[in-house]
């Protein structure tokens, strides 16, 4: 079975994956205010683009 999503969650997926990636690398040289900041800073990118995506199926749904 396969499931077709309107929003891109490859794209996020690896936006997170490579700040995970970045954020450990960062943590193993005991940088933890660095890594936290890139993970922060993905989450904040991965959330305006699910909120972006979103934005046009919400106003196909308002009356």
């Amino acid at each position: 079975m396969k499931y077709e999503f309107d929003t891109d969650y490859k794209k996020m997926y690896l936006t997170m994956f490579n700040a995970s990636t970045d954020a450990t690398n960062e943590l193993l040289k005991l940088n933890i205010g660095k890594a936290s900041a890139i993970l922060i800073s993905a989450q904040a990118e991965c959330e305006k683009m699910f909120m972006t995506e979103n934005d046009d199926e919400s106003e196909e749904y308002d009356e």
